[in-house]
């Protein structure tokens, strides 16, 4: 309930059972125990493709955009965003996925400037086509049992071997 009529791609619950649901315009959550969606005041341009939407290990909520990667912080029952762009080290503004590893490392993919792992503050290390990647547009990722990271791109399916080199 609550919802304009639109597209909705990307849905999850964050860790205090908050249904979260994006749409190209906008990004809506419904509380616990409620009946009714309500609009985020975040603001962020309209995309031509819904990315996805993250939940940290902390519970937390991470929205991609082309302005960079967003982060919910709640303290006090205050809600706040934080934005995480080129401006904190990552390589380029526009994500358009996040993904955080077994080891609780956040890997970033970027609107056509391959992906980013975050090694802490201001530690980034980025990949692009130039460093096997199928395609600079990375839109998805997975870690199988192995450890082994799995990315896929405009152009296919990534694997990262042990010396950090993606074969296709």
């Amino acid at each position: 309930g609550g919802l304009p009529e639109a597209e909705y791609g990307a849905t999850i619950v964050d860790g205090a059972g908050r249904v979260w649901v994006r749409s190209r315009g906008g990004l809506y959550v419904l509380d616990p125990g409620g009946e009714t969606f309500r609009r985020v005041d975040l603001d962020f341009p309209t995309v031509g493709r819904i990315t996805g939407l993250a939940i940290d290990p902390f519970g937390q909520v991470w929205v991609p955009t082309f302005t960079g990667l967003w982060r919910r912080e709640e303290a006090n029952g205050q809600e706040r965003w934080r934005r995480y762009s080129s401006a904190n080290g990552l390589p380029a503004d526009p994500a358009s996925y996040v993904f955080w590893d077994q080891f609780g490392t956040p890997w970033i993919g970027l609107e056509a400037h391959g992906l980013a792992r975050w090694n802490g503050f201001p530690d980034w290390t980025s990949w692009q086509l130039s460093d096997g990647l199928s395609n600079d547009v990375a839109m998805s990722f997975a870690e199988d049992v192995n450890g082994a990271l799995w990315v896929g791109t405009k152009d296919g399916l990534n694997r990262m071997d042990s010396d950090n080199r993606f074969r296709i």
